[in-house]
């Protein structure tokens, strides 16, 4: 028997009768990868919603992010990160208005108190309205608040981390979220360096909490918080003398809650070589990034949503639009007509 090979006019008469008889199929498939490939992105949008939550740095453990702010810094860290420009007419005015707030604390831990009061009387009420007008500046988010404009976490927490750094107080922005997938409810708060110790303190509930009865950051709070079934320690919060509604206890996100995943504020110019999302260039566009802890228990990795996030990019933006592609281009061919012969 002889094998005779197929011409290219036969191999393409085949082709394409196998496209028109697969024409439903592939219209099919279109349609359902088009729709996965809109709810995914709706999803993404919705799930992955806060804007620059992409981690630059992945600490091995806890030494890089509560350094002592008077010593060598951690790599990559200045101290215009911690203080901002110490110069700068805003600082100057920011620090005619808290000079009355803070006259006579003798202690960090009593001045940060109240700066965090005063911040929070300043707003008279929650609500997106100083995002949605893309107030950026602390000294006009305060005066936006003043004015009457509803603020939710993030702006105190700015404008409470601004009157920190002019009173002498190293601070930084962290943000709360949970793992995984992690809704876009976060939670927008500050740690500052109190008396020794980073202490996480927060503007929005005018609270900071205790360990022992010691003042405690967000890794030991969240540690405390979701492994500590046999209350070995005691955890409490430390209201100060304003106590907003809601509150920590009233609050519909519950606030402990999203201790799983904590961001540290962290600046990544000019260290872009350092970002683990760096193959994608949108990521450049963000205006501010954090970095995270990678603990070595598996159960307690915070870097979860942004391996979720990592794969999310490729499938959302990158195979879904090129399976879409594919199928409408086989979907086009299967209406070309070959000549008749």
């Amino acid at each position: 028997m002889q094998f005779h090979p197929l011409g290219g006019n036969q191999r393409g008469a085949i082709l394409s009768r196998f496209l028109v008889r697969a024409r439903p199929t592939l219209i099919t498939l279109l349609l359902l990868v088009a729709v996965l490939n809109v709810l995914l992105l709706i999803w993404c949008r919705r799930s992955f919603a806060l804007p620059g939550a992409i981690p630059v740095h992945i600490a091995k453990g806890t030494r890089e992010i509560y350094f002592h702010p008077g010593r060598p810094l951690p790599p990559n860290m200045t101290e215009g990160m911690l203080w901002g420009d110490r110069t700068s007419p805003s600082r100057r005015k920011m620090q005619q208005e808290i000079a009355p707030v803070i006259a006579g604390k003798k202690t960090d831990l009593e001045r940060a108190v109240a700066l965090r009061q005063w911040v929070r009387t300043q707003c008279k009420r929650l609500g997106p309205e100083i995002e949605q007008r893309s107030i950026n500046e602390p000294l006009d988010m305060l005066a936006a608040m003043r004015a009457g404009y509803s603020s939710q976490c993030g702006p105190m927490a700015y404008v409470y981390r601004e009157a920190l750094a002019a009173a002498g107080i190293p601070a930084r922005l962290v943000i709360l979220l949970r793992n995984p997938p992690f809704p876009s409810d976060g939670h927008g708060t500050v740690e500052a360096y109190l008396d020794g110790r980073w202490v996480l303190t927060d503007p929005t509930f005018n609270a900071h909490w205790t360990i022992d009865g010691r003042p405690a950051n967000a890794w030991y709070i969240r540690g405390v918080y979701l492994f500590d079934p046999h209350k070995k320690h005691k955890l409490e919060v430390v209201n100060g003398e304003y106590v907003p509604d809601p509150s920590v206890e009233t609050y519909q996100i519950r606030y402990y809650a999203q201790m799983n995943t904590i961001l540290w504020e962290f600046y990544p110019e000019p260290y872009v070589k350092r970002w683990k999302l760096q193959r994608y260039p949108f990521t450049k566009l963000l205006q501010r990034n954090f970095m995270t802890i990678e603990d070595p228990r598996r159960e307690t990795v915070d870097v979860t949503p942004f391996h979720i996030y990592n794969y999310m990019v490729w499938i959302v933006y990158v195979w879904l639009p090129a399976a879409v592609l594919a199928l409408a281009a086989l979907v086009a061919l299967s209406f070309v007509r070959r000549p008749a012969r």
